[in-house]
């Protein structure tokens, strides 16, 4: 793995997971060893960050698929979580606009039979 030693400054990871990645980083079998492979090829290309500056998005996502490969696909759980809590609440919307709308409706027919009543009847409306 590469060490926390070849960068002044790691705006990539907090340094408490540092020794923890690079440990397990030493502990993958064959299967996985492909994928770490271009891990590591992916780590070692990091370049030295200007602390004058804050990363680019290009070198934070560099930094993501690197240190934290799983993050792209936690993102799109989290992003279709979020669309579908945004579709219902769309749709909780449109039901409680219909919902008015019906009783609107049912009002103003309740309002037109009580003047008609009052007509019929010969009671003043303003009673």
């Amino acid at each position: 793995g590469v060490t926390s030693s070849s960068y002044t400054t790691d705006y990539y990871s907090p340094p408490q997971k540092k020794s923890r990645l690079s440990s397990a980083n030493n502990d993958d079998d064959d299967t996985t060893k492909r994928s770490s492979s271009t891990t590591t090829a992916a780590a070692a290309t990091l370049p030295k960050l200007d602390t004058s500056r804050p990363p680019t998005t290009a070198e934070l996502r560099t930094a993501l698929q690197s240190r934290h490969p799983h993050y792209t696909r936690q993102r799109e759980t989290i992003t279709t979580m979020y669309h579908q809590l945004q579709q219902c609440s769309r749709e909780k919307i449109n039901t409680a606009n219909q919902l008015k709308s019906m009783i609107d409706m049912a009002l103003g027919r309740l309002s037109r039979d009580r003047n008609k009543f009052e007509q019929d009847l010969g009671l003043s409306s303003s009673s």
